[in-house]
């Protein structure tokens, strides 16, 4: 009988730790330079007011919409620092 409890116990807590391993984290997706089909290393990241992003990266400039990927050429220059205009 002891041994029962010992392992629902065990169950128990198990479980218990798989529910509250999550807790309080944000959902988040990473993503590879496959996905986004460009240079491995990305230097910047801005988000503009359409809450599409914009990552600065050896191959231009990658903008993400939540679902597409665009590159943005800028004459094979490496996009090392980037700005949103919150003006306009």
């Amino acid at each position: 009988m002891q041994r029962l409890i010992a392992f629902v116990s065990l169950l128990l807590l198990l479980n218990g730790a798989a529910f509250t391993k999550d807790l309080g984290q944000l959902p988040h997706k990473n993503f590879t330079h496959r996905d986004y089909l460009g240079h491995f290393q990305n230097w910047a990241i801005v988000q503009d007011s359409r809450d599409i992003m914009y990552f600065g990266n050896n191959s231009g400039v990658i903008e993400y919409d939540g679902s597409n990927w665009r590159t943005i050429s800028i004459n094979n220059a490496v996009a090392r620092s980037l700005d949103v205009d919150l003006m306009g």
